[in-house]
């Protein structure tokens, strides 16, 4: 790639200003925050457009390492169908891809994390936001399969829950997140609601966590979710 130091400077403005944004919303504070808690040092614990120190550290020299030491033409393919010689072909792509030769790939292993032992909860409050965000969540169930619609349908009978309680308590908003990484089930609950936050909902959100987790639930429920 033509790496224009004009151009990078842009993007890395432009990331930066973004995660500065992040930092005044209390629920995706809270997000990140859990995530790093629950999957550290693997990498789901981190953000993948960084933080602002880390974007700020990065040098367009280290993007063109990084690039000429990952980006392999290993295994790529390019058609192209045009009324040329195989000289021209080459001549031609040479003008966009350059020296672009293979090479033996780095070694990577990744491991999955432990499952949780518990659940883990986080409550963020950011007086500039003027309200609290409480995030909880654990690995409540496991999968056969690395199956992305159990976790949406698990996700799904949690909101119904939820949607129960703020009828209740109108001062909150909440958000059910499933989520199916490495054969495990994770359920994350978002409440955002006043700077001071009840208690007491901290308690009904764990324990609509823990009914959804161990199946406590009805066959009518289940269907009408798998349905929707």
């Amino acid at each position: 790639p033509d790496f224009q130091t004009d151009m990078f400077q842009k993007v890395k403005d432009k990331v930066a200003l973004e995660d500065l944004r992040v930092e005044d919303q209390p629920e995706t504070v809270a997000l990140q925050e859990w995530l790093h808690q629950v999957f550290a040092p693997f990498p789901y614990a981190g953000t993948p457009a960084g933080t602002p120190l880390s974007v700020g550290a990065v040098e367009l020299a280290d993007v063109i390492r990084f690039v000429r030491r990952n980006v392999l033409p290993n295994r790529s393919l390019l058609a192209l169908s045009a009324p040329m010689t195989a000289a021209e072909f080459r001549r031609f792509t040479s003008q966009y891809f350059g020296t672009w030769v293979k090479a033996d790939p780095l070694p990577y292993e990744f491991s999955p994390p432990a499952p949780a032992k518990s659940s883990k909860a986080l409550l963020v409050g950011l007086p500039r936001a003027g309200r609290s965000c409480l995030l909880l969540g654990g690995e409540g169930f496991r999968m056969k399969h690395d199956d992305y619609l159990a976790s949406v349908l698990a996700m799904r009978l949690l909101q119904d829950r939820l949607d129960q309680l703020a009828a209740r308590r109108p001062d909150y908003r909440f958000q059910a997140h499933g989520e199916g990484r490495m054969l495990g089930g994770y359920l994350l609950v978002q409440a955002v609601g006043p700077a001071d936050p009840d208690p007491a909902v901290f308690g009904e959100i764990q324990q609509a966590i823990a009914d959804i987790a161990a199946g406590k639930f009805t066959r009518e429920e289940f269907t009408r979710e798998q349905q929707a």
